[in-house]
């Protein structure tokens, strides 16, 4: 945890600084309040999370997703903490408003799609609604297999996560 230690005071100072200079930096403040949040996250501190991604969120909305890929990095990480904490219906529509945002940027064919469907899937996986587990497993093992092949090793693996979903779930 001395590395946390170390980290923060640094990730403070920059977001302050960046906040100062919002309309020069809001990319740097954005980063900034993700990085925090990521440090409050692993150490399980929910709420001081929830607020950096809160404000990371905020001001990639307010000046038109400056940074898609932290901006759906924030988003994901926020629907990991509501999941954490049994905030299920939170998580997923912050999971969904991460899907939507890529599918809007051309991006639903990518391997950030699927990491967010797969995500949503074990969401969904968790309340014991299979049904829109087994449709997010299969977005994600779709796209893989359009990215990489059917004889891909990465392919291969989302088939055996498939399949591991169904055994765990009782459906030989």
């Amino acid at each position: 945890k001395k590395e946390y230690k170390l980290a923060e005071p640094l990730f403070i100072k920059v977001a302050e600084f960046t906040k100062k200079n919002l309309k020069k930096h809001p990319f740097y403040y954005s980063v900034s309040c993700t990085n925090l949040g990521n440090i409050y996250y692993y150490q399980k501190k929910y709420l001081e999370a929830e607020s950096s991604y809160l404000k990371a969120i905020e001001i990639e909305e307010k000046y038109s997703n400056s940074d898609l890929s932290n901006y759906r990095s924030t988003l994901n990480n926020l629907a990991h903490i509501y999941r954490e904490q049994e905030r299920y219906s939170e998580s997923e529509k912050v999971f969904i408003k991460a899907l939507d945002l890529l599918k809007k940027n051309d991006q639903s064919n990518t391997l950030n799609y699927a990491f967010l469907s797969n995500n949503l899937a074990l969401l969904f996986e968790e309340q014991g609604k299979f049904f829109e587990a087994e449709e997010n497993f299969f977005k994600k093992n779709e796209i893989e297999k359009n990215l990489f092949g059917d004889k891909d090793p990465r392919y291969l693996e989302s088939l055996n996560y498939l399949g591991e979903f169904y055994y765990t779930n009782n459906k030989y």
